[in-house]
């Protein structure tokens, strides 16, 4: 009888655990944006990779080797995962514009700006010789790469020697994974609620006629993009990284080289004028006050402004990153730019 009864007790526990690790299995995907694959989402009414299907696509480009010497280039990129879409980034569209580019792949570094300071005072920079230097951060970490501001020595990136990068590989499903209880709670909780206390990921409700081709009624985003819109509306820290884009730009000018300041905007900050009830949220004040700096030694990419003219799916449904016209239409303006000042200098 006892044996009996801990068998019953053992299955009332177990039994759950099984039928929603099925149910995961048959209907979880992970070819969702990284949104909706961090909840576990089971429905996604527009796949990222729908969006991809005709998308335009940029040209192959250079990255830094291990153990290469890197070939003359026209711009040098640094940035984070913004400038890790392979064909569809931003560098993909300047190679397509005619532009020899050589990217910092963001595996060596996860602050783009100590990282130019150490390349900069390594040599690498004028060994390279570019005519521009694009600098790429995702909104939400900017204010804490200027804080940790230098954070790497150029001992680290000694020219034109870069160490191998390891090899990425995806851990298969296992069952014993939050991912288990994860999915379906998720799926029943973000019918109800915009953030839930143990998810990364917000679903606030929104305006999105004209504004994406998925739901008009909602949008996903991390909830760091708040949190890093509250902290710098707290801190109020533009001036210092300006002086910090200065300080680098005064670095490269001194050697004749261009540099672009691209701040990729959050998702939250692009749609925070489409939310409802935007009362109950932070507004976004960074790239706004960046803007209105002097930017004396730098060009600031008015990336706001440029996605505005983007129209429809500026940013993908499912996922935190920006759609590969948007990437295009940045590459275009900073292309042009580029062109312009190389016109100015060779009339």
């Amino acid at each position: 009888m006892k044996q009996r009864t801990f068998l019953l007790r053992l299955a009332v526990f177990v039994v759950p655990f099984f039928l929603s690790f099925g149910i995961n299995s048959c209907l979880y995907t992970r070819a969702h944006g990284d949104l909706l694959r961090m909840i576990g989402a089971y429905k996604n009414a527009l796949p990222k990779q729908e969006l991809l299907k005709n998308a335009p696509k940029g040209l192959p480009y250079a990255k830094v080797s291990a153990g290469k010497k890197s070939r003359p280039t026209d711009v040098l990129t640094i940035g984070d995962s913004f400038f890790e879409q392979g064909e569809f980034s931003v560098q993909a569209f300047l190679q397509k514009e005619g532009m020899e580019v050589l990217h910092i792949d963001g595996a060596y570094h996860d602050n783009p700006m100590s990282t130019l300071l150490a390349l900069i005072e390594s040599g690498f920079v004028d060994s390279l010789a570019p005519r521009a230097v694009i600098l790429e951060s995702v909104e939400r970490k900017s204010l804490k790469r200027i804080e940790d501001f230098p954070k790497y020595h150029a001992a680290q990136f000694p020219a034109n020697t870069f160490p191998a990068l390891p090899e990425k590989s995806r851990p298969p499903m296992k069952f014993f994974a939050s991912s288990t209880v994860k999915a379906p709670v998720n799926a029943l909780a973000y019918t109800v609620f915009e953030e839930l206390p143990w998810s990364e990921v917000l679903r606030l409700r929104a305006q999105m006629d004209g504004q994406s081709s998925g739901p008009s009624d909602h949008m996903y985003c991390f909830k760091n993009d708040h949190l890093a819109a509250q902290r710098y509306a707290a801190l109020q820290q533009g001036a210092r990284m300006d002086s910090v884009f200065e300080f680098l730009g005064g670095e490269l000018n001194r050697r004749g080289i261009s540099l672009y300041i691209l701040i990729a905007p959050d998702k939250y900050s692009y749609y925070y004028p489409f939310l409802e009830h935007k009362e109950k949220f932070t507004p976004p004040l960074m790239l706004a006050e960046l803007a209105h700096e002097n930017h004396m030694n730098y060009t600031w990419v008015p990336a706001m402004e440029i996605l505005s003219e983007v129209g429809v799916d500026a940013y993908f449904y499912d996922d935190t990153h920006w759609t590969p016209k948007s990437a295009q239409a940045v590459a275009q303006w900073i292309q042009s730019m580029i062109s312009t000042e190389g016109d100015a200098h060779h009339p």
